[in-house]
């Protein structure tokens, strides 16, 4: 049997998590955001593997693929290296592919890492053990899938650990996971509560920015940085839009890539919204992301007084040869303005007087909106797309714009219509991105992790 080494740093819940024996338990961990929660499933993991030992095969879950490449497999490689001193290459092996997975030499086991949001695929032979982070953004199937193979005949304990933040209210993660913190015999689960504030590890000013960011919603603020399970506005809309990852905290403008010029011109106020497609490293990989970046204030009246606002935003000292591209919705080109010249050809005009490289993008014809809204989820699903956290109008649009029962027309209610400010970057989002493959985040990887 393989020597249970003890790691460098062992939080208190992982060490009790280990202690427990109890067969089939199931361990929820409710997290504020940063807490360190998968950081802790990582090393619980690996220590279940040595406990394991006759048993092969392991899975560890995320959401998607992309937080597979993102998160697990660079957190699980820190892991190894840094809380047990294994090295890459001799002690186990990453395999970065379409079936991810992590091989450990000596003990011949393999840690399989699997996408929750691909159920039909959590299939296979019998596991020891299974993680999991982010399970308020799992569908009831997943869960049930993973615990149905926790089966293999010579594993020592059959546990499974579940961390993540919660994400509103009805959710199987939530009618799971929602009792006291401690056992639940009945259940046979232990709930586990961490605090973002717990971390030590944390970036100076993180807890600020999260605060900063949620402030003007108590509810979820509570959720993220105490880990307790409160009820979220929802709309129906934007179905894979979730605070906690898409809104970006590290979001900033650069002056190195294009800035996107959205439009919505369907209703005054009007509606605006300025985008870039910028790189970005997280976790140990690299690739690219839309981020909105900024926004119109909502009380604009008519295209210079929305133009006007870009120009206060976006200096043109500073983004004088920033390429800048007018898009948005296919209405902006029809002649509205001063004698039939179109919004479009007005916003350029005017721009071209600050901005040296200014040109119009936008499609003279509206995609479906069904094929719109869709597109735009995925890339939501996968953190393709993210909000700047100052951007209120931007957020509450993609949290409350709902779809008429039955339908894929979006619900405009008089006075209380929200659609305007996400359908304004939905236009480009969807002629810029429809038909590319989105599952493929294991093209390039870098090194460098956290223990967010």
């Amino acid at each position: 049997m393989a020597e249970i080494l003890t790691p460098v740093t062992t939080p208190d819940w992982v060490f009790d998590a280990y202690e427990d024996e109890t067969q089939f338990r199931t361990f929820y961990v409710t997290k504020g955001l940063g807490s360190g929660g998968t950081y802790g499933s990582a090393i619980w993991h690996y220590l279940q593997c040595l406990k394991n030992i006759g048993a092969p095969l392991s899975w560890s879950i995320a959401p998607t693929y992309q937080q597979i490449a993102d998160t697990l497999l660079p957190t699980y490689s820190t892991v190894l290296q840094e809380e047990f001193q294994l090295t890459e290459g001799i002690d186990f092996e990453v395999i970065s592919s379409q079936r991810p997975k992590i091989i450990l030499k000596k003990t011949k086991q393999e840690i399989h890492f699997k996408s929750a949001n691909r159920a039909d695929r959590l299939v296979g032979p019998s596991i020891s053990h299974a993680s999991g982070t982010e399970p308020g953004l799992w569908k009831e199937e997943a869960f049930q899938k993973t615990i149905a193979r926790i089966r293999h005949p010579k594993a020592k304990t059959l546990q499974r650990l579940f961390e993540g933040s919660p994400e509103g209210m009805g959710n199987a993660y939530e009618l799971r996971a929602n009792f006291p913190e401690g056992v639940d015999e009945k259940k046979n689960a232990v709930r586990i509560i961490l605090h973002t504030e717990d971390n030590e590890t944390l970036p100076d000013g993180y807890i600020q920015s999260l605060t900063e960011a949620y402030e003007s919603d108590p509810a979820k603020l509570e959720s993220y940085l105490r880990g307790i399970f409160t009820a979220f506005t929802k709309g129906t809309a934007y179905w894979e839009y979730r605070s906690s990852r898409n809104v970006a905290l590290d979001a900033k403008i650069t002056q190195l890539v294009p800035i996107i010029f959205c439009w919505d011109l369907g209703v005054s106020p009007l509606a605006w919204v300025a985008m870039q497609h910028q790189p970005h490293q997280r976790r140990g990989y690299h690739y690219n992301r839309y981020v909105a970046v900024a926004e119109g204030s909502g009380r604009a009246r008519g295209v210079y007084d929305a133009t006007a606002e870009f120009i206060a935003t976006f200096d043109p000292k500073l983004y004088k040869n920033t390429p800048i591209e007018i898009d948005g919705g296919h209405d902006g080109h029809v002649g509205q303005v001063l004698n039939g010249v179109s919004a479009y050809s007005e916003v350029y005009r005017v721009l071209k007087k600050y901005y040296s490289r200014v040109s119009i993008t936008a499609g003279v014809s509206a995609p479906d909106v069904k094929d719109r809204l869709e597109q735009v989820n995925r890339l939501l699903l996968h953190e393709l797309f993210v909000v700047a956290p100052q951007l209120k109008n931007l957020r509450k649009s993609l949290e409350s714009t709902s779809l008429k029962e039955g339908t894929w027309e979006l619900d405009k209610k008089k006075n209380k219509d929200h659609s305007h400010f996400a359908d304004a970057p939905g236009y480009p989002l969807y002629a810029r991105t429809a038909g590319k493959d989105l599952l493929n985040p294991f093209a390039k990887r870098i090194l460098g992790t956290s223990r967010l």
